[in-house]
């Protein structure tokens, strides 16, 4: 439990709407139900990094009792951090991601963030282009589930897994790159 802020480039994004939809119905839901105060309004910055770092340096101005900083784009959590280190309180306020922004992972493995959630767009691609070449190549129809969709989970990155998972995207990068 505890107080938490919600930090996000723009929120009327389809990808920061659900996340944040997602991260409220979960706060709210039994076993986490009533435990978590959502403090003030979400706060957004445009995309803007440099924004997104007053925005966590103002939170902790005016929340000095927060728990946790949630991130929902990239960039955000790594902004908080650098927000937390200047004002010598890294450590001392829980930091949760989205994406897998480098500076992210590598604050899990230092124990300094406590996880993200990524998706998988290595398999995005590959999953696409399996499917067309089956489709236009092979002339075949593909077997797909009765949904019609194909699912691609996201996964949840913590200091357990985090050096596995920079190795599988240190080799798809590569992969990439032929």
């Amino acid at each position: 439990g505890g107080k938490i802020m919600i930090f996000v480039g723009k929120i009327d994004q389809l990808n920061a709407v659900q996340r944040r939809d997602g991260l409220l119905k979960e706060l709210n839901s039994p076993p986490t139900e009533g435990k978590f105060e959502v403090l003030d309004d979400i706060q957004t910055d445009n995309g803007d990094r440099s924004l997104a770092k007053k925005n966590a340096e103002n939170t902790l101005v005016k929340f000095p009792d927060i728990d946790a900083m949630v991130g929902l784009w990239a960039y955000n959590a790594p902004q908080c951090l650098e927000a937390l280190k200047d004002a010598g309180r890294l450590g001392e306020v829980k930091v949760f991601s989205f994406d897998e922004d480098p500076v992210a992972l590598e604050a899990i493995k230092s124990g300094h963030c406590e996880g993200t959630v990524v998706q998988n767009p290595f398999q995005f691609g590959y999953q696409s282009i399996k499917y067309l070449k089956e489709i236009v190549v092979d002339g075949k129809s593909p077997e797909l589930p009765p949904s019609k969709e194909v699912s691609i989970p996201a996964r949840t990155i913590t200091k357990d897994n985090v050096e596995e998972f920079q190795k599988e995207l240190e080799a798809n990068l590569k992969a990439a790159k032929g």
